[in-house]
């Protein structure tokens, strides 16, 4: 990343019922995401960073929720 810049995908944890592997998550109208892996209520998703902590966002059509970074 040193000569590239920066991440603009990040790990994030999501709050959502029946997620699976390869979904789309979208914020807006926005694709920013994909599910890598999933649980029942919870989901891993590599997330673009401009996507805010907490933000309300759309995974295969349920509503979802991303947790807040760990300080």
């Amino acid at each position: 990343l040193h000569y590239r810049g920066h991440a603009n995908r990040e790990l994030r944890v999501l709050d959502v019922e029946a997620a699976q592997p390869g979904d789309e998550v979208r914020y807006g109208d926005k694709v920013v995401g994909r599910i890598t892996s999933a649980v029942d209520g919870l989901a891993l998703a590599y997330v673009r960073t401009e996507v805010p902590d907490g933000a309300d966002v759309d995974v295969g059509g349920r509503s979802a929720t991303s947790r807040p970074r760990p300080s």
